[in-house]
């Protein structure tokens, strides 16, 4: 094929390697990028502005002053952070082909690891703590998850301590926490909950219900096919990122809506082709992602401990 006017073969390269890329990645998204709401984001530390709930008082007379209710502002920071992959191709007559159809190994991969690492950042966005400060500018506040969002990994409604992995009464905790958050929309049923767990709390639900009476078995019926889409009002969403204590074996799952946090974006796809002179003039593919983001948020979102 000839070269177009103005391209060089290496440009070439980059061109088909990119769109390449690009047409892969908008068929095989991230599990959880869609689950939180994303913004752009260009310094390294942005600040996202809340305040505090705005409560009514009672008019008790004519004429009345005006209450003076004093608001205070917040301002959460979310740190940008990058990350980069290089793949060196080594077989010039294979691998230049490879580069021309999205099916191909090094693209494939290279959109893979792009998908596992924007849903390891929403995980940590999540989860992770928040540096939160007011309007007085002074100092941060470190904001986590409250012990009252948490459902124990021994949790039983009985009061029974038995560790175990997920339960129905594990799933009705969670769903109970969210209810009583007082947050507009859930108390209206509007906004998507979503439950992101292991294959191995699938596998507990499972487990779970060959031990129930037949009376109840009706209830879980959406066990049957080995496999949750939704259940309780929630979307089942599976990843194996979830944290994992090592030395316990407890995994850290969690359910959430929309609205809980945000995922800052300062490049999604940076994708190269170079020539590389150091390595006997090899071909290397180049990708570079800058993501961040911070939780705005506590009351819409549970963590459950599993046992595994």
């Amino acid at each position: 094929m000839p070269v177009p006017p103005g391209f060089t073969i290496p440009q070439l390269y980059v061109e088909a390697f990119d769109a390449n890329v690009r047409h892969l990645a908008q068929q095989t998204r991230s599990r959880l990028a869609n689950t939180i709401n994303t913004k752009s984001q260009k310094a390294e530390t942005q600040y996202f502005d809340q305040v505090d709930q705005v409560r009514f008082q009672r008019k008790t007379s004519r004429f009345a002053a005006t209450p003076t209710v004093p608001v205070t502002y917040y301002r959460r920071a979310s740190h940008l952070f990058d990350w980069d992959a290089a793949k060196q191709i080594t077989d010039m007559s294979d691998d230049i082909r490879m580069l021309a159809k999205p099916e191909a190994a090094v693209v494939t991969e290279i959109v893979n690891a792009r998908n596992r690492l924007r849903d390891t950042n929403i995980i940590n966005v999540l989860l992770s703590t928040v540096q939160r400060r007011d309007e007085t500018r002074k100092s941060f506040d470190q904001i986590d998850i409250p012990a009252s969002q948490k459902v124990a990994v021994d949790f039983t409604p009985d009061g029974t301590s038995v560790t175990s992995g997920l339960t129905l009464a594990k799933l009705i905790k969670m769903r109970s926490i969210l209810g009583k958050s007082e947050d507009e929309a859930l108390a209206t049923g509007t906004p998507e909950i979503f439950f992101v767990h292991t294959q191995q709390q699938i596998d507990d639900l499972l487990n779970d219900v060959d031990q129930v009476s037949n009376s109840r078995y009706a209830d879980v019926k959406a066990l049957i096919d080995g496999k949750v889409n939704r259940f309780m009002g929630l979307t089942f969403i599976q990843t194996e990122l979830l944290p994992k204590d090592p030395t316990t074996g407890v995994r850290t799952c969690m359910a959430y809506t929309r609205d809980t946090a945000i995922e800052s974006v300062g490049m999604t796809d940076y994708i190269n082709v170079r020539i590389r002179h150091d390595l006997s003039d090899s071909l290397e593919a180049y990708a570079m992602l800058s993501l961040g983001g911070v939780r705005m948020q506590e009351k819409t979102i549970t963590v459950c401990y599993c046992a595994e």
